[in-house]
């Protein structure tokens, strides 16, 4: 990269170094030209500019619009000359030890489906050698030709399951945590059908570094630009609208009441519960509707943050729900134990205050499920009773 005037004069009157130490002073220059403190790379987490996406300079980059993102005729946008010089300039960014081949592909088929859109963890590098790119593609791709519907499956749900993670965590991935995120993240392939993405590469550069620049904005404008069509995983569509990391308790505690409302027993815990548990309705259906507002890092998908009251009336529906996590909780372990909702955890570190209370609601869940049943009679007469009552309303 041509220097800047800035790094010229910081270097001014420097004699006598070698080029490792005036690399390191450029490196000194190029940190201290970035904020002391950046919340949304506190969060996002952040690459080094040696591991940005490079692209050619001078390159005319595409426009791919977020319904476009991964579909066939997005190729047509791209010329092999260009695809060649952005996966030769990639592989040699790829993280020691790991394979620069599979690396560079990913990144140079994410570009190819449209991903580019602006994003800050993009550098573009002057670039000439066409024919030496070309021919380096092309002897690679000779070599890696069997994995390429892995490597282009890879560079499309990548960011989208980076995305979920990221809104329903808080972070992308984060080292000392290895073991949960990997299970979040293959989990969520699996769900796909698409486990063996996992194995592409390492799992920390699988899920941090070849696709951080994509960024959650970017991910999310595809994610709601696609879900009416049949682009899209439906492990993804449901995901859709999954809350942040910290308001999980009020999505899911909203599932249990719809749960209990099934088995006929909600208005009588409503009667006696001490809490408004509609305010945990109206809190849940509030996020749903724009997930993104609500994550700490609202920044980091471009939305504005809820306002102050919206903020203060969707607390107080927390506080609701907290209040309340040990009879729903007791509820999933007692009647919901082997459905999908009984492996939601958001309750359940708050139930665990009233240890109590959740194994009393636990215990009476559980008995409920065990009223006998000695007649088809006596199978429809509960559902024959609501809808008269539906009726009668």
């Amino acid at each position: 990269m041509t220097p800047s005037n800035g790094e010229e004069a910081f270097l001014t009157d420097i004699t006598g170094l070698d080029e490792n130490a005036l690399k390191l002073l450029k490196e000194l220059y190029v940190a201290n030209g970035q904020d002391a403190f950046d919340a949304e790379a506190a969060a996002v987490g952040r690459l080094k500019q040696e591991e940005y996406l490079a692209l050619p300079a001078g390159w005319a980059t595409p426009r791919v619009s977020p319904a476009e993102v991964g579909r066939a005729g997005t190729r047509d946008k791209f010329k092999a000359r260009d695809l060649a010089a952005i996966y030769h300039l990639n592989k040699s960014r790829a993280p020691a030890g790991e394979n620069a081949v599979t690396y560079a592909m990913l990144r140079m088929e994410a570009v190819k489906m449209g991903w580019v859109a602006g994003q800050k963890e993009i550098m573009y590098v002057p670039f000439t050698a066409y024919t030496d790119a070309l021919r380096e593609f092309t002897t690679d791709l000779a070599a890696a030709r069997a994995n390429l519907e892995a490597f282009r499956l890879a560079a499309f749900l990548v960011p989208l399951v980076a995305e979920h993670t990221f809104r329903t965590m808080g972070h992308h991935y984060i080292t000392g945590l290895a073991t949960e995120y990997q299970t979040r993240y293959r989990k969520t392939l699996r769900s796909c059908l698409a486990e063996e993405v996992m194995s592409l590469l390492q799992p920390a550069n699988l899920f941090h570094h070849v696709l951080h620049w994509v960024s959650p904005e970017r991910s999310y404008n595809v994610l709601a630009a696609q879900l009416g069509t049949r682009t899209l995983p439906d492990a993804l569509i449901i995901r859709a609208t999954s809350a942040p990391a910290g308001w999980a308790i009020i999505t899911t505690t909203e599932a249990v009441l719809a749960a209990m409302e099934s088995a006929n027993i909600l208005t009588e815990i409503e009667e006696e519960f001490d809490g408004d548990l509609d305010l945990v309705r109206d809190a849940s259906k509030q996020i749903k509707q724009n997930v993104r507002k609500w994550h700490k890092a609202y920044f980091a998908y471009n939305v504005a943050p809820p306002s102050a009251a919206e903020l203060e009336k969707i607390t107080e529906a927390r506080e609701v729900a907290i209040a309340f996590a040990p009879y729903a909780q007791g509820f999933i372990e007692g009647t919901l134990k082997d459905a999908a909702l009984g492996q939601a955890q958001a309750l359940k570190k708050h139930a665990e205050l009233n240890p109590v209370a959740k194994a009393r609601a636990s215990r009476f869940f559980r008995q409920l499920t065990r009223v006998g049943v000695t007649s088809v009679k006596d199978l429809f007469q509960t559902e024959l009773k609501n809808a008269q009552r539906d009726m009668e309303e």
